[in-house]
């Protein structure tokens, strides 16, 4: 056990650490609305710079969600249970 966990009860820490997922669920979900907005915005204004910088900005969500999934990954392979 590193020194960060130390002293917190196991249910404490899942529930921290599936808080901080939902938190980052959470700005990846801001993130993509505020894509959406953009690229309906680009689309119907024909600024076709705002549409590249919609596109351009695609990685972000791309990189979040993979750090997402292997968060995820990480607390299963935690919390799973022992034969």
């Amino acid at each position: 056990m590193d020194k960060m966990n130390i002293g917190q009860h196991i249910s404490q820490q899942f529930n921290a650490e599936l808080e901080d997922i939902r938190n980052r669920v959470m700005a990846m979900g801001g993130l993509v609305e505020q894509q959406l907005v953009d690229a309906v915005n680009a689309m119907v204004e024909g600024d076709t710079a705002l549409g590249e910088k919609t596109i351009s900005g695609d990685y972000r969500v791309n990189a979040m969600e993979v750090a997402i999934d292997e968060e995820c990954s990480r607390v299963l392979a935690r919390r799973q249970p022992t034969a």
